[in-house]
């Protein structure tokens, strides 16, 4: 079973990352999702709101169609991830979208940087323990990584070749 710090630090801060944000899938993301619960029912196209924290350059020209919009998780009512629930997120690692999967380290087009710096797993002197033991090694993060800039580039690939509409 994996450990799930996030849930004793959403305790904590009565918060969890994955409530009151708008959480980006590839299409690899969706059909992983949608195979895993048999539903198409959890995602939805939707604009930018404000100010995008990504600060990399190309993001949002990847991640974008024509129209400016992009797919991302539905969430609830009150504002929570579509798969959160009180016991915590209910797909196993292998199957969350990789923002998901990659979070709480930052990166840009060119890899993974470091520990995003107001997760409070940051300010813990054994953070990189802390995350190896949740199954996310800094050789995994980045094969994440790899994985998301891939899929990202295949979807634009495709969209601009007609093939596909993201």
């Amino acid at each position: 079973m994996e450990k799930n710090i996030c849930s004793e630090c959403a305790g904590l801060r009565g918060l969890s990352c994955c409530e009151g944000v708008e959480i980006y899938v590839t299409q690899g993301d969706i059909e992983r999702i949608s195979f895993f619960t048999n539903s198409q029912d959890f995602y939805l196209s939707a604009p930018l709101k404000g100010v995008y924290r990504r600060c990399d350059a190309s993001w949002k020209d990847l991640i974008l169609d024509r129209n400016g919009r992009r797919n991302i998780i539905k969430l609830t009512r009150n504002g929570k991830c579509f798969f959160l629930k009180k016991e915590g997120c209910l797909l196993p690692m292998t199957v969350k979208p990789l923002l998901c999967r990659i979070h709480p380290y930052d990166f840009n087009e060119h890899g993974v940087t470091e520990i995003y710096k107001y997760c409070p797993i940051a300010k813990k002197p054994n953070s990189e323990e802390i995350l190896k033991d949740m199954g996310m090694s800094y050789s995994v993060v980045k094969k994440w990584h790899a994985l998301l800039y891939r899929e990202i580039r295949e979807e634009k690939r495709s969209a601009f070749n007609g093939e596909r509409k993201i």
